[in-house]
């Protein structure tokens, strides 16, 4: 196994739920034959890099998705569109990787008024409903591979982005040599993942999710995109689904002077890499100090109320 940005091949495991089963595996009625499987969240001891280094097969997370974006509000989804439409010209050709129900392409592709507004979508459920949006939707994994297809039929495009997409990519080269593909020299890429710095740092387990493969740091987020030669524009981030980050770039041109390889690439990272390396420890702290206290209510015979399981 090697760490999914920086490549580096010593990788220790964290955190492990044995005989784990996927969350979205729902039957319509009581079945003894389901999927279980041993979830291990690696650090990379190079970068601090969190990861799930074998996931499940995509086919198997993705195939019936059962979870459309419009389900809960996007409260900076305004301010997204705003700032894309700053950036890009009227008209724009777009391209939305992972565009779930359609609900976030459908108003980009409104407000900059693009003729050409391509989503890519492998859930069959959730594509079916972009497509009743009278959307054209592409029903696919996204990769170099469909990169390359889409190049054909539609020539390069003005915007291409994912939001919440990328965490859950395995192969992050594939899809950004990918998008690289789509892109003309002033196209506008951005890409929105969960930020996780926070939640890694106080050893919050509850970020842990199998289709999660990636938990970005900005730091993290920022080496990958540059290592894949992109130039960072502007990166935010939002209070969404706990800490939202969101990075604007363009393809680096040939004679930029950025150059990641010159960076000081141990004393960079070692501050997430201490984090990620101890996230063990102060996650099992932080569950030792949440049972001591339910056990103190329960020893008071007062009851206790819980709503929702984090990811």
């Amino acid at each position: 196994m090697k760490c999914r940005v920086c490549e580096g091949q010593n990788i220790k495991c964290v955190w492990e739920m044995l005989g784990h089963t996927p969350s979205k595996q729902l039957f319509k009625q009581k079945q003894e034959q389901y999927c279980q499987w041993d979830m291990r969240l690696n650090a990379c001891e190079q970068c601090g890099f969190l990861q799930i280094s074998e996931p499940l097969s995509a086919k198997v997370l993705y195939a019936n998705y059962l979870f459309p974006t419009s389900w809960k509000l996007h409260p900076h989804a305004k301010s997204l569109l705003a700032r894309l439409c700053e950036l890009a010209p009227s008209g724009s050709k777009i391209c939305e990787l992972g565009c779930n129900d359609g609900a976030f392409l459908y108003e980009l592709q409104s407000a900059l008024a693009s003729e050409v507004a391509v989503g890519i979508e492998p859930s069959k459920d959730v594509y079916t409903l972009a497509k009743d949006r009278g959307l054209n939707v592409i029903n696919d994994f996204f990769n170099l591979s469909l990169a390359d297809s889409l190049c054909s039929q539609y020539g390069s495009f003005d915007v291409i982005y994912s939001r919440h997409v990328f965490e859950h990519i395995e192969d992050l080269a594939s899809f950004l040599e990918g998008i690289k593909k789509l892109c003309h020299k002033q196209s506008v890429v951005m890409i929105e993942v969960p930020n996780c710095q926070n939640a890694i740092e106080s050893g919050d387990i509850s970020i842990f999710w199998e289709e999660h493969l990636s938990y970005f740091t900005p730091a993290h987020l920022i080496y990958t995109l540059e290592k894949y030669g992109f130039s960072i524009m502007e990166s935010r981030e939002y209070e969404f689904s706990g800490e939202s980050l969101v990075c604007f770039a363009r393809v680096r041109e040939s004679g930029d002077s950025k150059n990641i390889e010159s960076m000081d690439f141990t004393s960079h990272f070692a501050p997430y890499t201490q984090a990620a390396l101890g996230f063990s420890h102060i996650a099992t702290k932080r569950l030792d100090s949440l049972l001591s206290i339910m056990q103190s209510i329960k020893a008071q015979n007062r009851s206790i109320l819980a709503y929702g399981g984090g990811a």
